[in-house]
């Protein structure tokens, strides 16, 4: 799929070769529209695929700016999801991750606040477990776009 207009990781992810934080856009995007300079920006940048973008077919009402939220594959059994600390989860966000506990993903929701995690564990799953695995994919990420940090 293409973004097609979904620029919520260049609010949501820390960019630090763009010195982006978490939360806040990065100076080089445009709202709804896209990267300023997306034919000579990093290509840590254009290489980055959120769970959306690897899919070949997916409704357009489950684009992260439409859910409010971005999920990324961690593993073979685990989703994370990241939204923003304004918005709730949506009710297609809620949806989506029902979809991924039925097809037997945990699913790890966070806003960037460690407080505020919320975790949607499938039968089997450990916690603790669960939370390392994500923990293990943002260190694996330092130098790559952070979907977390």
């Amino acid at each position: 799929m293409e973004c097609d207009g979904c620029t919520l990781c260049c609010n949501l992810i820390a960019v630090p070769w763009m010195d982006s934080s978490p939360g806040k856009w990065c100076k080089e995007c445009i709202p709804g529209k896209g990267c300023n300079i997306w034919q000579t920006c990093p290509d840590k940048c254009k290489e980055y695929e959120c769970s959306y973008r690897q899919v070949e077919k997916c409704s357009t009402d489950l684009r992260p700016d439409k859910i409010k939220i971005l999920f990324e594959k961690v593993s073979d059994d685990i989703f994370f999801g990241l939204n923003h600390p304004d918005y709730n989860l949506t009710k297609l966000a809620l949806k989506q991750i029902g979809a991924f506990t039925k097809q037997g993903f945990s699913v790890v929701i966070s806003n960037h606040k460690e407080k505020d995690v919320k975790l949607f564990l499938v039968k089997g799953h450990i916690k603790n477990q669960v939370i390392q695995k994500v923990k293990q994919r943002i260190k694996e990420a330092n130098d790559s776009t952070i979907i977390h940090n």
